[in-house]
């Protein structure tokens, strides 16, 4: 199987012992599944470590179309942005299952970046990694077709999430068809069309809200076949 359409979270997710200095400075937050973390225009004064769950981060376009931008997992930091910009949130955050974080301060946090290079190379690593996927996905849309960028993204998320090889596993997301449509830039129709596709492949089994991954490496040669 190649593994070019996959990457390791370990390259981005942050180290153990700066996990430990941030959970030591911050309080736990415990959010409910549905439960916002942050809306779009609030303020950008914290910064909020994933500890357990999964944190969907998304926005509105003017048309009131979500549009899916991120999932964030389990040493993933949420709302790092705004913190160094000190603008406003860009952006929506919820928590698409029970989830626990940890929340520092904008300042507590900009301050671990001038004490502890290790986060502020770990922090680097996430916004290349981000600026990376997204140039992917605006090639994606111009260059192929719903099932393959749908392939693309649902292979993205199983690395992310720690899937990387051995047909056959199965890793479940906490997605609906909309997430979905708004992750790929397609349509909901043309979105549950490619998944019924996937499905007939065998390489994926669908429930209300989830998306489960029953074989990667069909999934993945389907899209790295479909995409050249």
């Amino acid at each position: 199987m190649p593994n070019s359409l996959l990457y390791d979270p370990s390259h981005h997710r942050l180290s153990d012992s700066t996990v430990d200095d941030l959970v030591a400075r911050g309080t736990v937050v415990r959010l409910r599944k549905g439960q916002h973390l942050f809306r779009e225009a609030d303020r950008g004064d914290q910064v909020f470590l994933v500890r357990s769950g999964q944190i969907k981060v998304a926005l509105t376009t003017p048309t009131g179309r979500e549009l899916l931008l991120a999932l964030k997992l389990p040493g993933d930091l949420v709302g790092e942005l705004s913190a160094i910009d000190g603008d406003v949130r860009s952006a929506a955050a919820t928590a698409t299952e029970a989830s626990t974080l940890v929340t520092v301060s904008a300042s507590q946090f900009l301050g671990s970046l001038e004490r502890e290079p290790k986060l502020a190379l770990a922090l680097l690593r996430q916004l290349s990694r981000q600026i990376r996927v997204a140039g992917q996905r605006s090639a994606d849309r111009v260059s192929a077709d719903t099932k393959t960028r749908l392939a693309h993204r649902l292979i993205e998320l199983s690395s992310t999430i720690g899937l990387y090889d051995a047909a056959g596993d199965a890793t479940t997301l906490h997605l609906t068809q909309d997430d979905l449509a708004g992750w790929i830039g397609a349509t909901r129709e043309a979105t549950a069309r490619a998944l019924a596709e996937l499905r007939s492949a065998s390489c994926v089994s669908t429930a209300r809200q989830r998306v489960t991954i029953t074989n990667i490496g069909t999934l993945t040669t389907i899209a790295s076949g479909a995409s050249g």
